[in-house]
């Protein structure tokens, strides 16, 4: 995961990375292991817990994913 830094800017790649990890959990859910479904559904359930209401996302991250000029 690249959402995250000191000496550079990424809030640019924010969208596009939580995505990505929605993306790789979902992939998850569709494994023939069961330890590997299980941990899914619980990092699904942490990952709802941050972002299941969209009035306590950043507003400043979503108008850096609309500004962005290298999208």
């Amino acid at each position: 995961m690249h959402i995250y830094g000191s000496s550079y800017v990424t809030s640019h790649m924010y969208m596009k990375e939580m995505f990505g990890t929605g993306k790789k959990i979902q992939q998850y859910f569709d494994s023939s292991d069961v330890s590997i479904r299980s941990m899914a559904m619980r990092m699904n359930g942490k990952c709802e817990k941050y972002w299941e209401n969209p009035n306590e996302i950043n507003i400043l991250l979503l108008i850096v994913v609309v500004l962005d000029p290298m999208s």
